[in-house]
């Protein structure tokens, strides 16, 4: 064969060859499901939104897309041919397999997960990095007291620095102006921007003035000093007041004398009758043997005028002093002076106070003991108060605490042996208190921790103005006991109580 016959068959060989091999190619399915470049999705106005690196096409689009115009969209490439450029060879129409229009997964509208406009801020602003901000620590809890005995200020004075200089807590004294009463001053300081944390009580209407703003001390350390509940004050169940310290009204008596009757102490105990009953059985026996129990005072005397007083104060309750009185003066001798016939033996009960130890101990009687002031109703040892502490409990709390740390420290025996309360010189009815001034005082606070006790007011069942008039009611009711003389005593009594 010719040799130029031999490429031209070639030639249309390779042509046919190549004619047939485009359009396979074209179809093959391995290579239309690999796209060249990331699938896309509509955005608004004919963009296109291309998504982030490591996305997938069924996530959200993200935050910030990066937009692209829609003309510059890719498009999928198709391979070269060689084929001959003559028309009769040339297809006159694109493979059927070539897609015309956009594939049918190709969105048509905007998609639910598209982003916002650009200009529209996200709707979850980033969490701003934490700041330390530096606060100020609550100022120190401080102790304000209200004093109005003036005569105590020395002490207390004394007490703050002690306190001052043992805690580092500053304590504040109150107390009212030149011609300002207790009260008066008490109500301007508690109507002050710092008012008193504690106040000085002494008066029962002072606390029912501010009782809806005292704080229970049941539980307080305080409290749990004292001797026995019965020494504080209460309003219902709640104890709002603790006495600074007290006074103790009962009988001395002279044991020795009550021995040779043939009675001890103990027999004002039995458990078959009570204390009152007991004083009157062996006040009787006595006077039968000629042994006079008590020395009965002339009140018409000014000297016996102090006997009164007491009365008036250790017996608030007009039916209790009246129990007393019947018992005392019914079984007494008459005496010019009661001291003198205890010291003489004339008698064997003198009724005293707490201030009278010493006078009687410098009788040289070798054996002395106490009793209470036996009433109806009553066996517990008598004592009377004029001076409370009671905490407000309504204010800023460290003060509070600071105040009741004060108090307990008051009333604890600290480091040095001593008790800070003991400055007062007083009795007190703390457990820790270490002042003892004689072998009567000694005796008594053995009792305080045995016995019950009767806690009243230091304050007067008469008004200042009737005292004359109450003493003469007395002397009346001594020369002849009966409910007419009575009643004139119990008159004077209501009077101080209705305020009529």
């Amino acid at each position: 064969m010719p040799k130029r016959l031999l490429i031209a068959a070639a030639s249309l060989m390779l042509a046919v060859f190549l004619i047939l091999l485009v359009p396979i190619t074209l179809s093959d399915p391995e290579l239309t499901s690999r796209p060249t470049v990331p699938p896309m999705s509509v955005g608004p106005t004919g963009t296109t939104i291309l998504p982030t690196e490591g996305t997938s096409s069924s996530s959200s689009a993200p935050t910030t897309p990066t937009w692209l115009p829609s003309s510059s969209q890719p498009t999928i490439p198709v391979l070269p041919t060689t084929a001959p450029t003559s028309a009769a060879t040339q297809p006159t129409t694109q493979p059927t397999t070539q897609p015309t229009t956009q594939p049918t997964t190709q969105p048509t509208t905007t998609p639910t997960t598209a982003p916002p406009e650009p200009s529209t801020a996200p709707t979850t602003q980033p969490t701003p990095p934490p700041t330390t901000q530096t606060t100020a620590p609550p100022p120190p809890g401080q102790v304000r007291v209200y004093v109005c005995d003036k005569s105590l200020l020395e002490i207390y004075v004394f007490l703050a620095v002690e306190y001052y200089a043992a805690t580092g807590t500053e304590v504040i004294l109150l107390t009212n102006e030149e011609g300002e009463s207790c009260e008066e001053g008490l109500a301007r300081h508690m109507a002050s921007e710092a008012p008193p944390t504690v106040f000085c009580v002494h008066q029962a209407q002072t606390l029912e003035q501010h009782g809806d703003m005292l704080l229970d001390l049941t539980d307080t350390q305080a409290a749990q000093q004292l001797y026995s509940p019965d020494f504080g004050m209460y309003r219902g169940e709640s104890l709002v007041a603790l006495p600074v310290s007290v006074d103790w009204f009962g009988y001395i008596f002279n044991a020795s004398l009550l021995k040779d009757g043939a009675f001890t102490r103990a027999d004002f105990y039995r458990s078959d009758m009570t204390g009152y009953n007991s004083m009157s059985y062996i006040a009787k026996y006595l006077t039968s043997m000629k042994t006079y129990p008590f020395g009965k005072p002339d009140l018409s005397a000014t000297s016996d005028q102090g006997l009164a007083a007491l009365l008036s104060t250790a017996f608030p309750d007009s039916d209790q002093l009246r129990s007393f009185i019947d018992l005392y003066v019914g079984n007494s001798r008459t005496t010019v002076n009661a001291l003198t016939s205890f010291q003489n033996e004339r008698i064997v009960f003198y009724a005293g106070t707490t201030a009278t130890f010493e006078e009687v101990l410098a009788l040289g009687i070798d054996k002395l003991d106490l009793l209470p002031a036996f009433v109806k109703g009553s066996n517990a040892m008598r004592y009377t108060c004029s001076d409370f502490w009671a905490v407000t409990g309504v204010g800023y709390g460290p003060d509070i605490q600071e105040t009741l740390d004060f108090l307990g420290w008051m009333v604890k025996e600290g480091s040095n042996g001593r008790t800070p309360i003991d400055s007062f010189g007083a009795l007190s009815p703390y457990k820790d208190a270490t002042v003892v001034r004689n072998a009567l005082e000694k005796l008594l606070r053995q009792y305080m921790a045995q016995e019950p006790a009767c806690l009243v007011w230091d304050s007067s069942c008469v008004a200042q103005e009737d005292f004359d008039a109450f003493c003469n009611a007395l002397a009346d009711y001594y020369a002849k006991p009966n409910d007419t003389t009575w009643e004139k005593v119990a008159l004077l009594v209501k009077k101080k109580k209705t305020g009529a």
